[in-house]
């Protein structure tokens, strides 16, 4: 299991919320920041960034966790090139990423696990970014139009089975005793109702279509 594996297993049982970006970053910062003092109490260090692990790599080397650490490493080499009023706001941010490593913050209320979901991943009251009222609203009326679909199918009447006065089911194919009753038929004379009854006594002899399950 690699190292993030593991602080997901971790974060996951301990309520944070593991929602990624398209850059595969942590979209709550409280998980950000988790991830980060994590990453570092492994390897058994202080709090701090490990700019170590990102010696000697280009930028299109970096993994997108390499890449911030990497801005923030130009950041605090730099700061004493950046006039007063910026200098000052960002030593402020810096200090808060700080303090964010040193003491993560306590989990938020995070997504539900959706990996087991029958639903499209694009439907709307799954957005994180959406406001809770909006998500609710959305989540409400495709609730309201699955039950819609439910009672409409629930009213339809099932199509008759059976067959209708005057007719009768029989095989394409005659089979012996059908052949047997058109023999026997009186048929000599050849007349209009002489076939009939040759008919019918053929219909006579057909079998019962075999039941559902047989």
């Amino acid at each position: 299991m690699s190292d993030r594996d593991e602080f997901e297993k971790w974060a996951k049982a301990s309520g944070y919320a593991l929602l990624k970006t398209g850059l595969n970053q942590y979209f709550y910062t409280d998980t950000a920041a988790a991830w980060d003092a994590w990453q570092v109490a492994r390897q058994g260090g202080e709090v701090e960034p490990d700019f170590k692990s990102i010696e000697g790599k280009r930028m299109g080397e970096l993994s997108p966790e390499e890449t911030d650490l990497a801005y923030e490493k130009w950041l605090r080499e730099q700061i004493e090139w950046f006039d007063g009023y910026h200098r000052t706001q960002i030593e402020s941010l810096l200090r808060q990423i700080d303090r964010l490593r040193a003491n993560p913050p306590a989990p938020t209320q995070g997504e539900p696990d959706w990996s087991d979901s029958k639903t499209l991943d694009s439907e709307g009251w799954k957005n994180p970014l959406l406001a809770k009222n909006d998500r609710l609203q959305i989540a409400d009326g495709a609730v309201a139009w699955r039950d819609e679909v439910i009672r409409n199918l629930r009213s339809q009447k099932a199509p008759t089975q059976g067959v209708p006065e005057g007719w009768k089911l029989v095989p394409l194919t005659p089979t012996e005793s059908m052949q047997q009753a058109w023999d026997l038929a009186p048929t000599y004379e050849c007349g209009d109702q002489e076939f009939i009854s040759a008919y019918q006594a053929m219909l006579g002899a057909a079998p019962q279509p075999p039941q559902e399950g047989e």
